[in-house]
């Protein structure tokens, strides 16, 4: 992949790091934009690659390119990249976030998933918190079913103005009922905002419905990154300072418990570095 292949449109957090990564795997943008043209200066000045495009070009003009990775999580651009698709100026739009109008849905690492992608089609990889359970839920189904599913995202601030303990809205119930609908009537779902710049973590619980052991969960956990790469057990317990820049969807701590075929554990990501990593995985994989 060469410099004119690859555009980035959206200097956020998820943004940021996706260029982080860039940087990192010796890759280079065509051009970046951002409706904040300040912060699209301040990525060019960080990253030291890209032309900086201030206004957004007509669809009919676009700057051609191979892939466009859409990390505004802006919902009102699908028309617009409608469009440029439709006069042939990017191969792949990728969106860093759940949309279900999108042509593509995909979610690194799921069970048995055999993804296609058509040239010309936007591609949706969901949330964050979407990519550290969603998948791990598909593998770990396979060996026990269970009964009843909650989740509580412990999620690091979204803004920077409001430094309180708070309940935000979740959409990981419908990214579940993208990809797993099977479970969707099990599961209960509950996002918290806390005062931390970075480092998510999935308070998990999940009741089985068949008798299950506590060594067998262990010997799962020990051996599921062997057909799940993204997933790691750690050996310690984990902060949301440990896992800043770790690559995989899912940490397990090494807290977890198990009681009465209750299952509880926290699982760790860097919703910036960690969700960032699988965007790149996705464009090696439309490569």
């Amino acid at each position: 992949m060469n410099k004119h292949d690859l555009a980035l449109w959206g200097c956020g957090k998820i943004g940021q790091a996706t260029g982080k990564i860039i940087r990192q795997k010796n890759l280079e943008l065509k051009w970046v934009y951002d409706k904040n043209i300040a912060k699209a200066a301040i990525f060019q000045r960080n990253y030291e690659q890209g032309e900086l495009l201030h206004k957004p070009p007509d669809a009919a003009s676009f700057p051609k390119v191979k892939t466009v990775i859409d990390a505004s999580g802006d919902e009102n651009l699908l028309a617009y990249w409608t469009k440029v698709l439709q006069f042939k100026r990017v191969k792949h739009i990728i969106l860093t976030r759940r949309e279900p109008r999108a042509d593509n849905h995909y979610m690194a690492g799921l069970y048995s998933q055999k993804p296609f992608f058509k040239k010309g089609s936007i591609t949706s990889m969901g949330s964050c918190t979407g990519n550290c359970l969603i998948p791990l839920i598909s593998h770990l189904e396979t060996s026990f079913a269970p009964a009843a599913i909650s989740c509580r995202i412990l999620h690091p601030l979204k803004q920077d103005k409001i430094f309180t303990l708070r309940n935000i809205k979740t959409a990981l119930k419908l990214s579940l009922q993208d990809h797993l609908p099977h479970l969707t009537d099990i599961f209960i779902g509950q996002s918290m905002e806390l005062p931390t710049k970075r480092g998510m973590a999935l308070d998990l619980a999940i009741n089985f419905k068949n008798p299950v052991k506590k060594n067998e969960l262990t010997d799962f956990f020990e051996n599921l990154s062997d057909n799940y790469e993204f997933f790691h057990k750690s050996r310690q317990s984990v902060d949301s300072d440990l896992v800043i820049n770790r690559p995989e969807s899912a940490i397990l701590d090494i807290n977890w418990k198990f009681t009465n075929n209750h299952f509880r554990g926290l699982i760790w990501q860097d919703n910036e570095y960690g969700f960032s990593s699988r965007i790149y995985d996705l464009m090696q994989y439309l490569e």
